[in-house]
This record gives structure tokens, sequence and C-alpha cells, in this order.
């Protein structure tokens, strides 16, 4: 097979994943076909069945997709030399990018509302990335902690959950009543972060 050829497959790929991320985030996953994705992409849909048998084939590529970023995330975050509730912000500023790409959606609340009908290698994935997620918050708010930046009582695992809990709860309720209650939730968890009282 030539270069050529394997460059077009790529790209085909990645078009199709792209397009089906950003469906996966305004419908649901149940919520779109393959003849979603074709008619756009202007495909035929045996050329998705070609680089994803299954929707759930599909379906865990999406999801590695996100925890790629989420990786290339915690690479630069160990790079950044900036204080302690700035790094913390740049959390921050990609769940209010959500509401302003993805309508105030994340990945992990989509999935939770389709959880039961979603096959199992898509759970593992989801599972992966809740996990993957709770580890970084995890890491920021031990070492922000050992840093004297942050300051709470008990295990940082336990804020970790806790803060992940607010945002994503915070974001379905934007959906409903606008970036105000994201941007109250916010400043509640930086307070309650990093005020010595």
């Amino acid at each position: 097979m030539t270069a050529q050829r394997e460059t077009v497959k790529r790209d085909t790929r990645e078009a199709i994943l792209e397009l089906a991320e950003r469906l996966f985030y305004e419908k649901g996953f149940r919520g779109f076909s393959y003849a979603d994705l074709a008619g756009p992409l202007n495909v035929k849909p045996a050329a998705i069945h070609y680089h994803f048998p299954s929707k759930d084939d599909l379906g865990v590529a999406i999801i590695e997709r996100i925890r790629e970023r989420l990786s290339l995330t915690a690479q630069r975050f160990e790079q950044d030399q900036s204080p302690w509730p700035q790094r913390l912000d740049t959390l921050f500023n990609y769940y209010s990018h959500l509401c302003d790409v993805h309508g105030g959606v994340c990945a992990i609340g989509i999935s939770a509302t389709e959880a039961e009908s979603l096959g199992s290698a898509m759970q593992v994935q989801i599972r992966l990335l809740i996990k993957e997620v709770l580890n970084f918050l995890v890491q920021v708010l031990a070492r922000g902690r050992d840093a004297g930046a942050f300051h709470f009582e008990g295990k940082a695992e336990d804020q970790a959950t806790w803060i992940l809990a607010s945002l994503g709860g915070a974001l379905q309720l934007q959906r409903l009543t606008g970036m105000a209650q994201l941007k109250t939730v916010i400043g509640e968890i930086r307070h309650n972060l990093i005020s010595a009282d």
C-alpha cells in the first residue's frame, strides 16, 4: 500500500472520529448513527464500518481520544511552573471551555446517563477516564497542599471526588440556568482550597 493511501485512510479515520466526538457531545452516544457520520463526511457507511466495525468500537475510540488529550494536559501540567492556584485554574478553564464548545457537557456526564446501554469495552474506557481525571486532581491537590498553597482536611482523594462531582453537577445545572452556576461552584472550590481559615 502506498504512503498516500495510508495517509488518506488515517485522515478519513480522524475525520470520522472528530465528527463522532462532536455528535457524542451534542446528542449522546446512542443519539447518532453511522448514517449521521457518512452524509456530512461524504463517504459511504461501509467506509465507517471499515475503520470502526461496530458502534462500540467507535465509542471506545472516542473515549481513548479524550483520554489522550487528558494525558497531554497532564504532561504540560508537569512542566508548568506557575503558582498552584493558577495551575488549578487550568482545570476550571477546561470546564468553562466545555460550556462554550460542547453546550456544558463532559464525556463522563454523558456516559453516566447512558451507562446501562454502553458496551462493556466502552464502559471500561469511561472508568479509566474517571480514574485518570481523579488521579490528575489528586496530584494537583496533594502537591499544592504540600507546597502550602491549598488548605483542606482529609485525603486528597476525597477532595478530588468532591471537586469532580461538584464540577460535573454544575455543568448539568448551567445547561438550564446559565454560566452563573458553574462560576459560583468554581469560586467556592477556589475559596475553600486557597483560604487558610
